[in-house]
C-alpha cells in the first residue's frame, strides 16, 4: 500500500535580539521599513475618532517610503515621548528594586521573520524595555498625573497598549508581560498581562494582510516608473 505523502515541516521562524540603544542611528536602521510594536495598534484598527483608516493609509505611504528610499522617515517626538525617554530609567530601577528575584536586561530591539502558510516571509519587530525572565519581558510607560491617578485608584489596565504588548510578546515569543506605569516619585502597581493567542492570531492575520497591501503598493509605483 502506497503511503501517505507527508505534509512538509512548517519552517521555523527566527527571533533575534539586538543590543542597541533605542533613538540611535542603530536603532532607527533595524526599524527602517517595517511594522513595530508601537504602529499594531494602527493596522489592528484600534485608534479613536474615527482615524483609523487615515493613519493606516498614512503609515502604509511611509513604509513604502523607506523602502523605496532607504531613509526613515521624520518622526515628531512630543513632549510624552520626551518625558517617557527622560524617566523611563526611574521606573526600570524601581521595578528591579520591587522585585529582587527577577534578572533584569535591557533590550534595544527584538526582530522576527514571520513564516505564513504560503512560506511567505514577513520581518517585524519590537523594543522591549527589558526581558525579565526566560519568556518575560517588561512594558514601561510614564503618564502625566491628570492620566495615571485614575488608572491608580480604578486599578484600570489601558487598552490602548493591547495591541504593543501582545505584539512585543508575539515578536519576542514571550508568554507574559508587566506593564509599569508611573511618573516622576509617582510609581504605579504593575499589571501582569498574560500572552492571549486569538488577538495574537488576529494581529498575524492583519500584519500579512498590510504586507500583501504594501506589496502591491511598490509594484504600482514601480510601474509608475519611481525608481528604488
Amino acid at each position: 500500500m502506497a503511503k501517505a505523502a507527508q505534509k512538509p515541516k512548517a519552517e521555523p521562524e527566527l527571533v533575534e535580539f539586538f543590543d542597541c540603544e533605542q533613538g540611535t542611528p542603530a536603532w532607527f536602521d533595524l526599524r527602517r521599513g517595517i511594522l513595530t510594536g508601537s504602529v499594531f495598534r494602527i493596522i489592528m484598527r484600534e485608534g479613536k475618532d474615527g482615524e483609523d483608516s487615515k493613519t493606516r493609509t498614512d503609515l502604509l505611504y511611509s513604509i513604502a517610503g523607506e523602502r523605496m528610499s532607504g531613509i526613515t522617515e521624520e518622526s515628531f517626538k512630543s513632549a510624552a515621548m520626551a518625558r517617557g525617554h527622560e524617566m523611563e530609567p526611574m521606573l526600570r530601577d524601581y521595578y528591579k528594586r520591587t522585585n529582587f528575584d527577577a534578572k533584569v536586561e535591557q533590550i534595544g530591539f527584538a526582530r522576527r521573520t514571520i513564516v505564513t502558510p504560503l512560506g511567505r516571509k514577513i520581518v517585524v519587530g519590537a523594543s522591549p524595555d527589558a526581558k525579565i525572565g526566560p519568556k518575560k519581558g517588561l512594558e514601561i510607560k510614564t503618564l502625566k498625573p491628570t492620566l495615571l491617578i485614575p488608572r491608580i485608584k480604578n486599578g484600570t489596565f489601558p487598552q490602548e497598549h493591547v495591541a504593543q504588548i501582545q505584539g512585543t510578546m508575539m515578536v519576542c515569543d514571550w508568554d507574559e508581560m508587566v506593564l509599569q506605569l508611573g511618573y516622576r516619585g509617582m510609581p504605579a502597581p504593575a499589571f501582569t498581562i498574560a500572552r492571549d493567542e486569538a488577538y495574537i492570531k488576529r494581529l498575524r492575520e492583519e500584519i500579512e494582510r498590510f504586507d500583501w497591501e504594501l506589496e502591491k503598493l511598490l509594484k504600482d509605483l514601480q510601474g509608475r516608473g519611481v525608481v528604488t
